[in-house]
């Protein structure tokens, strides 16, 4: 099961607290900037979450998550040499490759244009569908959550405002999301 969330507001404590409870979990963490380590090629920064598994299932995994991502052409690149979305896709990558019980994506498009988050979308649809982990996605955009969302839990300044699935959070009249734009 898929578990999306979307925020109204700016970051709040409940959020930092729902951060730190979860790196303390077997769970990763992608954040809106990829935090590649600057000094390792692709390749190396995604060994680096293997380092981080608690079994060493994620290395016979680690080709298909590469190809999955489309990053094979990326491995021997340094950071600096990619886009935004070839970086984020190797922050994914890294992620995964520490056989996550689940991954948090809090805002991972959030730093990128338009095209570039066209692009990164499918990508993060077939983790879900490939690798059948349970992902929480962390995001201010309605057009993201519509895309790869199956429920949705609406907070506002911290606190749960809605929960259901995603057709019945964004047709609720009761809600804000319901009045913008695209409400279907």
């Amino acid at each position: 099961m898929r578990r999306w969330l979307s925020q109204s507001g700016r970051n709040s404590m409940a959020r930092q607290q729902l951060v730190c409870a979860y790196l303390q979990t077997k769970n990763r963490l992608c954040i809106q900037e990829p935090s590649l380590f600057t000094h390792l090629n692709v390749q190396n920064n995604i060994n680096y979450g293997m380092t981080r598994a608690k079994c060493r299932n994620s290395v016979s995994k680690l080709p298909h998550t590469i190809e999955l991502l489309q990053i094979s052409h990326l491995l021997q690149r340094m950071p600096w040499q990619l886009s935004g979305g070839e970086q984020q896709r190797v922050a994914i990558a890294r992620a995964l490759a520490a056989d996550p019980t689940m991954l948090l994506l809090d805002e991972p498009l959030a730093a990128l244009g338009d095209e570039q988050k066209a692009a990164i979308l499918p990508f993060l649809e077939s983790v879900y569908k490939t690798l059948a982990i349970p992902v929480l996605y962390v995001s201010h955009s309605r057009e993201e959550v519509a895309c790869l969302a199956d429920h949705l839990l609406l907070l506002d300044h911290g606190r749960l405002h809605a929960a259901g699935t995603v057709k019945d959070i964004f047709t609720d009249i009761d809600l804000p999301l319901a009045h913008q734009t695209g409400a279907e």
